[in-house]
């Protein structure tokens, strides 16, 4: 368990230099965004979007909600960068972040599953099993919880990331 532990803070460490690559490209728009919108604004309102689109793709799936979905990823960004370069993280704001990054994925998974294939159902499950696990650790404010789940993610976003690049590939060839 502790080298789960070592590995997952490392996936923390490597994510967070990431990250910071990632904010740079957002640094001209966050300089023009008006000083009062602050970041936990910006997640609410993609929250928003996530809560009206989420039972329109998973009970009337359509590959065109995808757009929806990266919709509400540029947000995702958006809010993440505003928080780092301005300084304005908290708490709330990232909780309510991850758990909406959850849900936003059970939803593209969704439409995937319904409209590509049935090769997407075991990552439905295992991003609700993470939402639950999000949970039990806002609850509980345990951080430890993070890095024993992140190794696990990493290895089960890689192969969900070369399943949808194997489906695009056989829809447009």
């Amino acid at each position: 368990m502790k080298y789960i532990v070592t590995l997952g803070k490392k996936f923390s460490d490597t994510h967070d230099t990431l990250r910071l690559g990632k904010d740079k490209v957002f640094v001209p728009l966050v300089r023009i965004l008006p000083r009062w919108l602050k970041p936990n604004h910006v997640t609410i309102f993609r929250t928003g979007i996530l809560i009206a689109w989420f039972p329109y793709a998973v009970w009337y799936p359509d590959l065109n909600q995808v757009f929806i979905f990266f919709l509400i990823y540029f947000f995702d960004l958006l809010d993440g960068a505003m928080a780092r370069l301005r300084n304005q993280t908290t708490y709330f704001g990232g909780y309510l972040d991850h758990v909406s990054d959850k849900f936003s994925n059970i939803a593209l998974l969704s439409v995937l599953y319904q409209t590509v294939g049935s090769q997407f159902l075991f990552f439905i499950f295992w991003d609700v099993l993470m939402a639950a696990l999000l949970i039990v650790e806002g609850v509980s404010k345990k951080i430890e919880l993070s890095y024993i789940r992140s190794p696990f993610e990493v290895l089960v976003r890689i192969v969900l990331w070369i399943l949808i690049l194997r489906s695009a590939i056989q829809m447009f060839f």
